[in-house]
């Protein structure tokens, strides 16, 4: 199992620019950010073959790899099409670069709580279904996250999968999401037993509630930009997670997303994903 960054979280210009950074932080491997226009974290566009082509030739003279790419699709709502061609064409460059996984989000314009989500359902199992029938040639797998207000409830993960049924859809599993949804601790290494078997990609970062709030069930996001912290200072417990995923045989990188960067100069951004990543090389 390797370790791996998010490019969007370096806020690279050019490929060497990524290079230069990730140099930085001591990582050759990362997920690749795919916007909407089918550009690049670094606004590079990647809609065509010979672009493509170019791109993958430069990512291995730089010696990079990509182990995702990540789409940030809005697939279950009324205007579905715009966001299924998102998906498609993302497939198409992954294809066109060697990639296999795509990470996708079917939520969108959900309600504030989850009570609705076998309503939401039906729609979120239609439309990663024509996903997948769109782009059966091309051979991506999709991976969608624990995010947001409905797809952190386990029940609904659990009747996507069970109801699309393909090989080729599984999870991103976003390590904190579940405990930031308001799963107690002790509950949320259970979850991760449970679905570790269905991850293609992993988002890993963690959360340092205090000890008293540990144990509770929480208001969903509950006081997230207050106690978001460094892989090594949350209280979950990672090389428990890396075991878990073991276990499961899982074998694409532990792709740290630590968002308590985000606000923060680049110089800042690097010493903190420097620290997760010596880290996880520990454990």
């Amino acid at each position: 199992m390797k370790i791996a960054i998010r490019d969007a979280s370096l806020e690279p210009k050019s490929p060497e620019d990524l290079k230069e950074k990730m140099e930085l932080v001591d990582v050759n491997i990362f997920e690749l950010y795919i916007k909407k226009d089918i550009t690049t974290a670094w606004g590079e566009n990647v809609l065509f073959p010979d672009k493509q082509e170019e791109l993958a030739v430069m990512l291995s003279k730089l010696k990079l790899k990509i182990c995702a790419g990540l789409v940030e699709s809005h697939l279950a709502n009324k205007d579905c099409e715009p966001e299924i061609d998102y998906v498609v064409k993302a497939s198409q460059v992954l294809l066109g670069l060697g990639v296999k996984i795509l990470r996708i989000d079917v939520t969108s314009n959900e309600p504030d709580n989850a009570k609705d989500w076998q309503e939401y359902l039906p729609i979120a199992v239609k439309v990663v279904n024509e996903c997948l029938l769109r782009t059966e040639k091309l051979g991506v797998e999709f991976a969608v996250e624990n995010h947001g207000t409905i797809t952190n409830k386990i029940e609904f993960l659990r009747a996507l999968l069970k109801e699309v049924n393909s090989p080729r859809l599984g999870l991103t599993l976003d390590t904190a999401n579940f405990y930031w949804y308001g799963y107690p601790l002790s509950e949320v290494y259970n979850i991760f037993e449970e679905f570790a078997p269905y991850v293609k990609h992993v988002h890993i970062k963690n959360i340092n509630y205090p000890e008293s709030e540990q144990e509770k069930t929480r208001q969903i996001g509950w006081e997230y930009g207050k106690y978001m912290s460094l892989l090594s200072q949350g209280n979950i417990n990672m090389e428990k997670v890396v075991k878990i995923l073991k276990k499961a045989k899982f074998k694409n990188a532990l792709c740290i997303e630590n968002e308590s960067v985000n606000s923060k100069p680049i110089e800042n951004r690097i010493e903190i994903l420097k620290n997760d990543v010596e880290f996880l090389k520990q454990i």
